[in-house]
């Protein structure tokens, strides 16, 4: 029973300092190039964000409030929408034992953390396999975009993705017929 009462104490005090003493510098996020391997059930995208958490993100992942970020995954193929899905990740802080717990709603993974830079770089990566529909022209274009803070003992929201100038990082990858090969 302490314990939860500590908790919520620290995360309170967190999110508070946060809200009132912290400086908005801001993040120029974006996708680097993306690894791509064909394979017989689809295409290997692997693609990680750069330049997103450089600033502002510390005191947010220590604010001890759950930090989710969803990557969206539109296939268009000849055309035409193939199919669009959302996978997402999640980062909670917990100030007691100082570790982050990183949860991906694919197949229920949970990696702990001590350091936030080892963190951050998990928490940026995006590798998955896609479909690939049988087609003569496909485009990926995969989306990356924070959720909202809200810090209930201020009674306020927080758009994460004000820390990214309100510029959700986009990647657009054109796969021909010899690509497909």
């Amino acid at each position: 029973m302490f314990e939860k009462l500590a908790d919520k104490l620290v995360k309170g005090v967190i999110s508070l300092s946060f809200l009132l003493f912290s400086s908005y510098e801001g993040n120029n996020a974006s996708f680097n190039t993306p690894q791509l391997e064909l394979h017989n059930k689809g295409i290997s995208c692997k693609t990680e964000l750069v330049g997103a958490f450089d600033n502002d993100f510390e005191d947010v992942f220590k604010s001890g409030e759950e930090v989710s970020l969803d990557y969206t995954v539109v296939i268009i193929a000849d055309g035409e929408q193939h199919s669009n899905f959302t996978h997402n990740l999640t980062v909670e802080y917990n100030p007691m034992d100082r570790t982050y717990e990183l949860k991906s709603d694919s197949g229920g993974l949970t990696k702990y953390f001590s350091e936030i830079d080892e963190m951050v770089e998990a928490f940026a990566q995006f590798d998955k396999l896609l479909p690939l529909p049988d087609c003569d022209n496909c485009i990926i274009k995969i989306s990356a975009k924070l959720n909202k803070l809200f810090f209930a003992s201020q009674q306020k929201e927080f758009d994460l993705n004000l820390l990214w100038k309100n510029k959700l990082p986009e990647l657009t990858i054109k796969l021909n017929p010899v690509d497909l090969q």
